[in-house]
């Protein structure tokens, strides 16, 4: 199979690909974000190497790396046997969307000191009278 080989600085950090229908990607991102409170500028340089397993619906990660100025990352299209497995824990069904909207409604709603609360509106609105939350 086609692998993607990960090397940092010399080292052999992964080798990851997938044996079905999938996606591998090796993703290097530097950003730069403006300082709190008028501080320094901070700088993140990161190595993501992740991918989609298609028929199995699963995403999967083989390595998240910091990295400085100056490391070299060399990346090589090998064909290997096998890949190494992927990072302990991080492999996750493909999400179709609701439960990312959930999460960041949750996160949200902490933030501001909300309470969420689930259930059935129509047993809820009975309780007062008939009226809807924003009629009490």
């Amino acid at each position: 199979m086609l692998a993607i080989e990960v090397r940092i600085n010399g080292k052999k950090h992964c080798t990851a690909g997938i044996t079905d229908e999938g996606v591998v990607s090796a993703i290097l991102s530097l950003v730069r974000r403006s300082g709190n409170n008028g501080g320094a500028p901070k700088r993140e340089i990161s190595l993501i190497v992740g991918g989609l397993n298609s028929q199995r619906r699963e995403h999967a990660d083989w390595l998240k790396a910091d990295l400085a100025e100056g490391d070299e990352v060399r990346i090589r299209i090998v064909d290997v046997r096998k890949a190494d497995d992927p990072l302990k824990g991080s492999v996750r069904p493909v999400d179709n969307g609701l439960q990312s909207q959930k999460g960041y409604v949750r996160r949200m709603a902490k933030g501001f000191g909300w309470k969420i609360s689930t259930g059935d509106y129509a047993q809820r609105g009975a309780k007062r009278g008939g009226k809807l939350p924003s009629q009490c």
